[in-house]
C-alpha cells in the first residue's frame, strides 16, 4: 500500500473537520433551537446534539476504511483498511465521550449514560478481537512467504542435479 503524506494529511484533515463539525453542532443545536422558535417549543422537542457526533463518528468511519482502501486492492490492504478505521473510530468514539453530559445518580457522583457505557465496552472488545487478529494475519501471512520461496528454490536445486528425473 502506497499512501503519500500529502494524501494522509488530506485523510486527517477531513475526519478533524467532520469532528469539529459535529462537536459544533452538538453545542450549538439546542441554543439555536431555543432561539429559532422563539421560545414556543421546549428545547426537549429538538433534535439532541449526540447525533451529530453519532453522525461525526460515521463519517470519520467512512472516510477512513474509504480513504485506505482506495490505495490498494489486495486483501491484506482491506484487512489494513479495517483495522486503521476500527481504530481510528474508537480512539475519537473514546475521546467525544468526555463532551458527553453526565448522569446524576442517586448518589452524589455523576456516571457515564448506561447506553454510552455500554457503547465504549462493546467497542473496546471489538478492537481487543481486531488488532490482534490483524497482526496474526499479517505474520501468518510473512512466516509462510520464505517459506514458500525455499520450497521453490529446493525444487529447482534439485532439478539442477537431476535433469533426466
Amino acid at each position: 500500500m502506497d499512501i503519500s503524506a500529502e494524501q494522509l494529511r488530506s485523510m486527517g484533515w477531513r475526519v478533524f473537520w467532520c469532528v469539529l463539525i459535529g462537536l459544533a453542532l452538538n453545542v450549538l443545536e439546542p441554543r439555536l433551537c431555543g432561539w429559532l422558535f422563539f421560545g414556543k417549543y421546549p428545547a426537549d422537542g429538538c433534535v439532541n446534539g449526540g447525533v451529530f457526533l453519532g453522525l461525526a463518528l460515521v463519517a470519520v468511519a467512512l472516510i477512513t476504511f474509504f480513504g485506505f482502501l482506495a490505495f490498494g486492492t489486495d486483501t491484506a490492504d482491506m484487512r489494513t483498511a479495517i483495522t486503521i478505521a476500527i481504530v481510528t473510530v474508537y480512539l475519537v468514539m473514546v475521546s467525544l465521550v468526555a463532551f458527553f453530559n453526565l448522569v446524576p445518580t442517586q448518589d452524589v457522583r455523576y456516571e457515564l449514560n448506561p447506553l454510552t457505557e455500554a457503547m465504549i465496552t462493546s467497542f473496546t472488545a471489538i478492537v481487543a478481537v481486531v488488532i490482534p487478529s490483524y497482526f496474526g494475519a499479517t505474520a501468518y501471512v510473512q512466516a509462510r512467504l520464505p517459506r514458500a520461496t525455499r520450497v521453490e528454490e529446493r525444487n529447482r536445486d534439485e532439478e539442477r542435479r537431476n535433469p533426466n528425473a
